[in-house]
């Protein structure tokens, strides 16, 4: 199923329900390395309780990858510049969407599954994110992360490798 029709059905689903929507906001993610083709797009809606995340990637290397909202708002030095996961309360890692807010940082959005063919979806919930200064966690202009190997929840962070694929957290 396309990104746009995830994003329909989320946004009818949460109109059905009676809630109004904040704001969005779109990581667009691009492979780190040159050459790479991988790339993909992640939108955010803001809601009362957190941020709802429907997302693709496409032409990712087959399995799981760890995917981390980071805690800089750049995606320079092939993503390492995104700095480390988003964790001003000191949490330990684990999977935020189960986790918050003591055993998990809020940026742990866990693993993005890609197939053979090198696409693979994303839809969660992230609990106390946002799109605005009222948020307990404002993640606006800070990087997604998208690592090269499976998120293991193992402490400090997951034993998920090198940035492969990074973008930015932009309202539009």
């Amino acid at each position: 199923m396309k990104l746009r029709t995830w994003i329909m059905i989320s946004l009818a689903l949460c109109v059905a329900a009676g809630t109004a929507y904040a704001a969005t906001a779109i990581a667009d993610l691009k492979g780190t390395t040159p050459g790479s083709r991988l790339k993909g797009q992640l939108k955010f809606v803001d809601e009362k309780t957190g941020v709802v995340v429907v997302g693709e990637v496409w032409n990712a290397p087959p399995g799981k990858h760890g995917i981390h909202i980071h805690e800089k708002k750049s995606c320079a030095d092939n993503g390492m510049a995104a700095g480390g996961h988003l964790n001003p309360s000191g949490n330990e890692h684990g999977f935020a969407p189960t986790g918050m807010p003591l055993h998990a940082h809020p940026g742990d959005m866990g693993n993005i599954e890609v197939d053979v063919d090198g696409h693979g979806t994303l839809k969660l919930h992230m609990p106390e994110l946002g799109l605005a200064t009222k948020s307990r966690y404002d993640i606006r202009g800070l990087a997604v992360v998208m690592h090269e190997k499976e998120d293991d929840f193992s402490q400090p962070k997951g034993n998920s490798g090198e940035c492969i694929a990074c973008g930015l957290i932009e309202q539009r």
